[in-house]
């Protein structure tokens, strides 16, 4: 796992899950209650949110759902695209290791 900054307070921490980028309930609240519009406040997403992309890559490629979710996962919790995951063990290209995922 790795450390990453919180979008709030800037300390770093390791997420506890996919797409926290608060160090905790402290900076969650703290967003509740700022109530003034910030780029503190814009959140963006991939198109393809995992919960659609892990059953239709497991259904297209005849795998596991909870093997691509992990591979997926690894992949965002590296900070690299998930298509590294689909290339490397999906569609078996001859690619680098990465040892981050």
């Amino acid at each position: 796992m790795k450390l990453i900054k919180c979008s709030q307070c800037e300390t770093m921490f390791y997420p506890t899950r996919k797409l926290n980028t608060t160090c905790g309930a402290t900076c969650r609240k703290r967003q509740q209650r700022d109530n003034t519009y910030n780029s503190g406040n814009i959140k963006i997403m991939h198109p393809d949110f995992d919960w659609q992309l892990c059953p239709t890559l497991a259904e297209k490629y005849v795998k596991d759902v909870k093997f691509i979710e992990r591979g997926v996962k690894a992949c965002r919790m590296a900070g690299i695209c998930p298509s590294y995951f689909i290339d490397k063990y999906l569609l078996k290209k001859d690619l680098p290791i990465n040892q981050d995922v």
